[in-house]
């Protein structure tokens, strides 16, 4: 077989082999730029239309946190592209340095989720948002987009998956597209791989349908809490925002614009500990703490009444009260809206 000849490019040496491509780590020929990039050459030209693919989906795409093609050639023995080579190495393969903080797997999550709605602004669903698709630029981001070669151009009629092949791995894939249904992939399944891909960046595993509310799945309990054997209950506005992305319904799945405010503010809330009002987190009472609240009074007007409370039509008491010092935290929702 004859040696490979990537016109331009000088082959420095080979990095991991994907299933599709074999990858070299690349610098011009007969020029001053040092700057490195990825050559990805093509396994089997049959499969040349994800090639395709990927290089119209990205060049349509000119944003930071989207991986940059700067060099392709399809029509050879051996088709290859070039792309701008991202130092950290990809979420899957880099050193986790934000597992131990919920703030900074958010603030990554953030970032992604910024370029995967510019994409689906701009006409274009990935497909296949897993942690081996999504790069760091260096050690500690940020982090950029990758592998676009499985995904789809709203406006275009040109698909290149076979339509009894998966789209991505079953473990970040969105449930209505397994058993090859691509045809059904949207906005929302691209979403719900990020949910994964957010459980993933914290837990350091990750589940195979929406079971994050599952007790051995919390992902409460993956961070120590000094007053708590269940955990930070500050990572409830972490499941709030997973209750949103991992709906086994797509249409029930917030959007990318949605989702960014909640991941900003969860982001706050986290940093400050505040708590979440779910009745799901046991809350350490802020009097004594050692003990927790309990509920003594939720929207009932008889009890409210016998504790001195007035309750209209347009509000509800709930009372909380701590097991240990009797300390009293009150609520008063207005039009009888509270807690769930």
């Amino acid at each position: 077989m004859a040696k490979f000849q990537p016109g331009n490019w000088e082959i420095v040496r080979p990095l991991k082999e994907g299933g599709q491509c074999w990858t070299y780590l690349v610098k011009r020929k007969n020029s001053d730029d040092d700057v490195e990039y990825v050559l990805k050459r093509l396994k089997n030209p049959e499969r040349i239309g994800r090639f395709a693919t990927e290089i119209e989906a990205t060049t349509k795409l000119s944003h930071s946190g989207i991986v940059r093609i700067v060099d392709f050639c399809l029509k050879s023995d051996s088709p290859f592209l070039v792309t701008e080579y991202c130092h950290g190495g990809s979420l899957a393969d880099c050193k986790p340095y934000w597992r131990s903080d919920p703030v900074a797997a958010l603030a990554i999550i953030e970032q992604i989720l910024e370029s995967v709605h510019f994409a689906h602004c701009n006409g274009v669903l990935h497909g296949d948002l897993k942690p081996d698709n999504i790069f760091l630029k260096s050690a500690k981001g940020p982090p950029v987009v990758g592998d676009f070669g499985l995904s789809l151009l709203l406006d275009s009629d040109t698909r290149h998956t076979d339509t009894l092949e998966a789209v991505g791995p079953r473990l970040y894939m969105a449930p209505e597209l397994e058993n090859g249904r691509i045809d059904n992939v949207t906005e929302a399944s691209d979403i719900y791989s990020l949910g994964k891909v957010l459980y993933w960046l914290l837990a350091g595993r990750v589940f195979s349908r929406e079971a994050h509310r599952e007790r051995q799945w919390d992902i409460k309990q993956f961070f120590q809490d000094p007053f708590s054997a269940e955990g930070d209950s500050s990572l409830e506005h972490v499941n709030f925002i997973l209750d949103r992305m991992l709906d086994i319904n797509p249409s029930e799945r917030f959007d990318g614009s949605n989702l960014l405010i909640l991941i900003r503010q969860a982001q706050a809330l986290i940093r400050q500990k505040y708590h979440s009002l779910t009745l799901a987190v046991r809350h350490h009472c802020t009097f004594c703490g050692r003990g927790s609240y309990k509920l003594h009074i939720d929207n009932n007007p008889q009890k409210a009444r016998e504790m001195g409370l007035t309750s209209t039509a347009a509000s509800s008491w709930r009372m909380m009260l701590c097991n240990q010092c009797g300390h009293v935290q009150l609520f008063n929702f207005l039009g009888g809206e509270g807690w769930k």
